[in-house]
């Protein structure tokens, strides 16, 4: 029999697994996220955290939440500034971990997490996988997440992710018709409300707004699908409203205050002044554009050693006219990188573009895109600021005169400009991706003109070096600060021009023709030769050349986010110096400090070391967010320092040891000088003596002590007034305003010279409760050096009694004769955060019955 032959078939050739569509966002959300823990100093392990100004370890475990809720007292403002019950925020629970972590981590992690928040947002809109990353990489790059941090803002890293992530759950509620999803969307915007009410609150209008958009898609589908897209609305707006009571609610009673405080204006300093043109300091000048498309070219930020700021952002009212104020004052930058420019640029064309030639979008994607774009247009407007007439229009609504930040509103700005950046790379895609070699050509060219541009400004920075250097010169700049200046923008225009020539040198090798095994065969790795070759495969380049253009740009912002970086031990803080020892010395009496300010040596104590020791000072850092009381009580003793020093409790003077001979020249200080100390703080001078000198001055009033006499004023006005009077006579009366008098039946009192009362025992001191104990011979009064607050309670022996606003600020309590037990209470209503707390339960149920309908109707 013939052999029977069989021929044997070989297996099919087997395909690779497709890769999942989480990975890409994975991979981008994981290096984001181990980059920054390095720059943000995580794995020194505890030795080292990000300098801040506004938060740092001192006031940590002020802002943790503590149950059942209740108030706190900030004593880094002097006389402590009383705030509303502690709200539930991600926040409030994150600060429970060890400070190290929390000064370290928490940034990258919120930074790391807008971009799957921003992926999801993008990919509901309708753009690709590989575009959706691209943008979500630009959107978490951009330089003012990371930028804030040098300001101590740490919770605006928690709304750059959830301004898009909330985006993303109201999209996906209405396509689904969903009022779960609209409650968590409405959760969403409570926290962004929550954590900063002013950028929250514009946030909120921009989300509120994506509703309208839906409203009009709908339009034709009957009147009942319009009815529910109101109820999910209505749904978004009850939710955010309990979750951001508390904060509100705080908020809301700082601002009645000031509106109460309005006749009291006239008291506060100019610099101050709440008028337009403090509204307006910071505003979003024209020129600052530029930042957009070279990062730095304005320098990075106030007092940068490599490269100061010089642009105007920040700058006072009649500066230039008087030279009194700020010249200019920015802690952040507002970049999104070189690359960014042009993929927005092209996703304006592409929205804009004339039908028929471009690829066709969405009609969704194209509803939502153009509303966005339109209220970009709108926000970058009013972050102009003063620049243009829209932001007087907006100054004149009731309550916004209260801002002074018009950058703000370059936060919603930024949903509009993902997605003309998502536009922009989807275009890029399509067109690398196509048949012929036209769009890569034409991609190829715009990234031409990107680097002729910024080569073309570098050398002009080299060709007009003169008239820069002359104008620098001309706004008071020293010498060494302008040659720091023109370095740092030859070396940011260098960076430019490099980031723009790399971008074109990527764009040209993928459109060449050829599958690239001549270049992958001279690459000796492996994965590299063989991502080389994928990444020339027919359909795979635009989604390549994406890939090239979020990593160069993101290496980009790295090195831009570099700047504002500046790491401390956290012994500098938590381990007390000999100065700090000194000034701790002060025992029952709990007094104050004074220092010299602009020293950096002792600002840095004052924002972090003397907050953290519990040392209180005089001083009041942020004087922007001055409450009307201070404003109006600094202005009245401003002329009489002596005074206001001996009112405050301060009884040491701290100061450079170059300044004592001149302080103490002063009859006021050298009269009162009891001793001078000096400590080597920042080291040893040229002459051999310490760094700063301590001055102990008499005559102060103790924290708390007794008064035999009252006197009735007309009015708080006229409180003020008597306040420097040489002829009050401080010791033996305490002012009150005819109406705190009437109201409470306060009579005046006359003291007797010869009425020498005895001291307080400041048995306790906190935050919530001080405990005081006294014996007086006679009815007297006593005095708190502590500001007044209506949510401070009192009790004498166990009997509630009045507490009172004494010498406008102070607190007041009226004692029998004989011995007393003082117990002061702060007990604000908490109830809105019990409300809070009720929403988020009801949330959390609602979620649960939620889940497991839908694997009911899945399953």
């Amino acid at each position: 029999m013939p052999a029977v032959v069989t021929e044997s078939k070989a297996p099919p050739p087997r395909r690779g697994r497709a890769a999942p569509a989480w990975l890409p966002v994975a991979i981008a959300t994981g290096l984001t996220l181990v980059v920054l823990l390095w720059l943000d100093g995580f794995f020194t392990l505890g030795r080292l955290i990000p300098q801040t100004i506004d938060i740092n370890p001192a006031m940590v475990d002020l802002m943790r939440f503590h149950f059942p809720p209740h108030g706190f007292f900030v004593t880094d403002y002097w006389l402590g500034q009383t705030q509303a019950a502690a709200s539930l925020q991600p926040l409030s629970l994150l600060v429970w971990l060890p400070m190290w972590i929390f000064f370290t981590g928490v940034y990258p992690l919120f930074t790391a997490l807008a971009i799957p928040a921003a992926y999801l947002f993008l990919r509901e809109l309708g753009f690709g996988r590989a575009v959706a990353v691209t943008a979500a990489v630009f959107f978490a790059w951009q330089g003012e997440i990371f930028s804030t941090l040098l300001a101590g803002h740490f919770p605006a890293p928690m709304l750059w992710a959830l301004l898009p992530f909330s985006a993303w759950l109201i999209l996906l509620c209405g396509r689904r018709d969903d009022f779960f999803l609209a409650a968590a969307a409405g959760v969403g915007i409570g926290l962004l409300v929550a954590l900063l009410p002013d950028r929250g609150m514009l946030c909120s209008v921009l989300l509120g707004g994506l509703f309208l958009v839906e409203a009009w898609l709908r339009r034709k589908e009957g009147w009942k699908k319009l009815v529910r897209v109101a109820g999910r609305l209505a749904m978004v707006v009850a939710m955010a409203g309990l979750i951001s009571f508390p904060d509100l609610s705080a908020t809301l009673k700082a601002l009645v205050a000031d509106v109460q405080d309005e006749e009291l204006a006239d008291y506060a300093p100019p610099e101050i002044s709440r008028d337009y043109g403090w509204a307006t300091q910071w505003s979003w000048t024209p020129e600052e554009a530029v930042t957009y498309l070279v990062p730095g070219a304005l320098g990075w930020y106030q007092d940068s050693e490599t490269g100061p700021y010089w642009g105007r952002i920040g700058e006072s009212p009649g500066f230039r006219e008087t030279g009194e104020g700020l010249r200019n004052h920015r802690l952040a930058t507002f970049s999104w990188g070189t690359l960014a420019v042009p993929l927005f640029a092209l996703g304006l064309l592409r929205l804009c573009g004339p039908k028929g030639r471009l690829p066709a979008l969405d009609r969704r994607l194209l509803a939502y895109a153009w509303f966005l774009l339109v209220a970009a247009a709108v926000g970058y407007l009013l972050a102009l600021g003063k620049f243009t007439p829209a932001y007087s229009w907006f100054y004149q609504l009731p309550g916004m005169d209260t801002w002074r930040n018009p950058l703000k509103f370059l936060m919603p700005v930024s949903l509009g400009l993902l997605v003309a950046v998502a536009a922009g790379a989807d275009l890029v895609r399509r067109e690398m991706d196509g048949e012929g070699r036209r769009g890569a050509v034409w991609l190829c060219r715009v990234f031409v003109v990107l680097t002729a541009l910024v080569l073309a400004l570098f050398a002009l920075s080299w060709v007009g070096v003169v008239g820069l250097w002359s104008t620098l010169l001309a706004q008071d700049w020293t010498e060494p600060q302008a040659s720091a200046i023109l370095a740092n923008l030859r070396l940011c225009l260098g960076v430019a021009t490099l980031v723009a020539g790399l971008a074109t040198l990527a764009c040209w090798w993928l459109g060449r023709s050829g599958d690239g095994r001549s270049l992958a065969r001279w690459s000796v790795n492996p994965f590299l030769r063989r991502g080389l070759l994928l990444a020339r495969r027919p359909g795979r380049r635009g989604s390549a050349l994406l890939a090239i253009l979020a990593v160069i740009g993101a290496a980009q912002m790295l090195w831009a986010h570099s700047h504002y970086v500046n790491l401390f031990p956290v012994s500098d803080v938590t381990e007390p110096n000999i100065l700090i020892q000194k000034l701790r010395e002060g025992g029952g009496d709990r007094p104050r400090i004074k220092i010299m300010r602009g020293d950096p040596v002792l600002e840095s104590l004052l924002q972090r070391s003397f907050r953290y020791h519990g040392i209180e000072s005089l001083d009041i850092p942020a004087f922007s967010r001055f409450p009307s009381d201070y404003r109006a009580w600094f202005h009245a003793l401003g002329g009489n320092v002596p005074r206001l020093l001996q009112l405050s409790s301060v009884r040491y003077f701290v100061m450079p040891t170059q300044s004592l001979q001149g302080l103490l020249r002063q009859p006021e200080f050298g009269q009162r000088a009891v001793g001078v100390e000096l400590f080597p703080v920042a080291g040893t001078l040229p002459n051999g003596k310490p760094s700063h000198a301590v001055l102990e001055l008499r005559g102060h009033l103790p924290r708390a002590s007794l008064v035999p006499g009252l006197r009735v004023l007309p009015t708080r006005r006229a409180v003020l007034s008597e306040l420097s009077n040489p002829h009050w006579k401080f010791r033996q009366s305490i002012l009150v305003d005819r109406a705190t008098a009437s109201e409470l039946g306060l009579q005046e009192q006359e003291a007797s010279p010869d009425d020498q009362l005895p001291p307080v025992e400041i048995v306790r001191y906190g935050g919530r409760e001080v405990v005081l104990k006294t014996d007086s011979p006679v009815p007297a009064f006593l005095r708190l050096t502590d500001r007044y607050d209506s949510d401070w309670r009192a009790t004498v022996n166990g009997e509630p009694t009045a507490i009172f606003p004494t010498d406008f600020i102070f607190r007041g309590v009226k004692l029998p004769a004989g011995p007393a037990e003082v117990v002061l209470t702060f007990d604000p209503p908490v109830w809105p955060v019990y409300l809070q707390l009720g929403a988020w339960l009801g949330f959390l149920v609602a979620g649960v019955f939620w889940w497991r309908s839908r694997r009911r109707a899945e399953g």
